[in-house]
């Protein structure tokens, strides 16, 4: 039988990082911080995707795109220098800063 992760993410206070920019390397942990605040305060993956856009765009200007879930398909171009992906338990996020 599979080994199964069944922590409530909303619990969890860290974050596995996979790829960041070194130009948003200043930002990071706000950024972590961000996404486990946006996972304590929502329930649906939209919802956390919303708030963490808008908040990252009130703190860290200009604009965000913002892709949160526990399993997502994504075929993106975006600019490495302005890109993050990151999971925190078992939510995944892809951040891209335009």
């Amino acid at each position: 039988m599979p080994n199964i992760d069944t922590r409530d993410d909303r619990k969890i206070n860290e974050a596995e990082i996979f790829y960041f920019s070194t130009k948003m390397e200043a930002d990071l942990g706000q950024i972590c911080n961000l996404a486990c605040k946006a996972l304590q305060l929502n329930k649906t993956e939209w919802e956390i995707a919303k708030y963490l856009k808008m908040t990252l765009e009130e703190k860290i200007p200009p604009k965000w795109d913002v892709i949160v879930g526990k399993a997502f398909g994504a075929f993106i171009t975006v600019d490495a220098r302005n890109f993050m992906h990151f999971k925190i338990g078992r939510t995944y996020f892809v951040l891209h800063k335009l």
